[in-house]
């Protein structure tokens, strides 16, 4: 990253025990780093029992930039570049000197309504980075296909709060409120890039969906899939918690195992020898049965870093925002900081923060998907 370009953005994290004060030290400390007259954007992101008061963090924040728009998010853990905290009563902030619109959702409307409502506050005449967290219990994937088509077809990135966390903004000049969702156009020219990388390994080549049944695979490659299910665990003495990958349609397989969209199977049916894996497989797709897998997470993560530097093409890095699932981080790895140390390596200058995610968002497809087990890190750029 050229000399001067850190000051773009800059990210802290406080650990204080009190919501608002952590809001505001966090916001201290990262808007420092820019400036604080030039700092009109603030992602705080919240853990703990911090994660259930998004309003007291934003309110915080929102005394020391009064002139700033302010989203808060919850996970069970966030991410800086220090590394990782879990479990533990933590705000992490990431202040920008690009502008941000604001989106924000209290109602309790059908997932449709509440989606066009955030999409059209956002609409634009280029497509343009959008941030979105939602809370799960209100989310539907028909929220995320809405806010994708009326916006005018941003690329988004986010995930879903964690559970009993809550959101709040607070967009300049005014008071802090609750959201049970919120979107957030980054303006001001920057650009984004996306990876992703999903902690299975397949455990079979990826073969077509031929025959579906009202959500159940029936058939891949013309043989019943029950049987394909049950030939990729035989032998195994650990009874792992089996996964379908999604192979991308546009291309019919991955470039590398990890770059899929993971899917639970959700239930089996003997007599017809058919998987459940719901409306979203089609038949046509290309699938294959994985397993989680830290040594394949790590290589992904690799990989998708390596993706993200041909990607930006010289672009300047800005910033970054990294959503990780839930069932990752010392859960998965069995040790902290894994992913944190990888795109440190990969990128040492670039201010990040990120949380622990009940579910991810990210392309796939073109489109913005829900992602399960998956690391998503998106890179704000200013274009060379």
């Amino acid at each position: 990253m050229p000399p001067g370009s850190a000051r773009l953005a800059g990210v802290a994290r406080s650990a204080d025990g009190d919501a608002y004060r952590a809001g505001r030290l966090a916001a201290a400390e990262a808007a420092s780093v820019v400036g604080r007259e030039r700092a009109a954007s603030l992602i705080l992101l919240a853990s703990g029992a911090h994660a259930g008061a998004a309003v007291a963090v934003a309110s915080g924040a929102a005394e020391l930039l009064p002139r700033a728009n302010i989203v808060v998010a919850s996970g069970s853990g966030i991410i800086v570049p220090e590394g990782e905290t879990e479990g533990v009563s933590a705000v992490a902030a990431l202040a920008l000197t690009v502008p941000m619109t604001i989106a924000a959702s209290h109602a309790a409307a059908d997932a449709r309504s509440v989606g066009i409502a955030l999409g059209r506050t956002l609409e634009a005449p280029r497509a343009r980075p959008v941030l979105l967290f939602v809370d799960p219990r209100v989310f539907h994937r028909d929220l995320l296909a809405a806010v994708h088509e009326s916006s005018g077809g941003h690329m988004i990135v986010g995930g879903g709060t964690a559970s009993r966390g809550t959101l709040a903004v607070a967009e300049a000049g005014q008071a802090p409120r609750a959201a049970r969702a919120v979107a957030a156009r980054l303006d001001g020219g920057v650009k984004m890039v996306v990876g992703t990388s999903a902690a299975v390994r397949v455990l079979t080549p990826y073969m077509r969906v031929t025959h579906m049944e009202r959500g159940f695979v029936t058939h891949v490659d013309d043989r019943p899939a029950l049987e394909s299910l049950t030939d990729a665990v035989r032998g195994r003495n650990d009874r792992p918690l089996v996964f379908a990958a999604i192979a991308p349609a546009a291309t019919g397989a991955v470039d590398r195992p990890m770059q899929c969209l993971v899917r639970s199977i959700s239930g089996v049916d003997p007599a017809r020898s058919a998987v459940h894996l719901g409306e979203e497989v089609t038949e046509g797709s290309q699938i294959a049965f994985a397993i989680l897998d830290p040594t394949s997470a790590r290589d992904g993560v690799e990989a998708m870093l390596r993706d993200l530097t041909r990607q930006l093409a010289g672009g300047v890095p800005v910033a970054g925002v990294y959503v990780d699932c839930a069932g990752r981080g010392r859960g998965l790895y069995g040790a902290p900081d894994v992913d944190v140390r990888s795109i440190r390596t990969r990128f040492p200058e670039l201010p990040f923060a990120g949380l622990f995610s009940s579910f991810e968002i990210a392309p796939f497809d073109d489109v913005p998907r829900v992602h399960l087990y998956t690391g998503v890190l998106a890179i704000l750029y200013a274009p060379s």
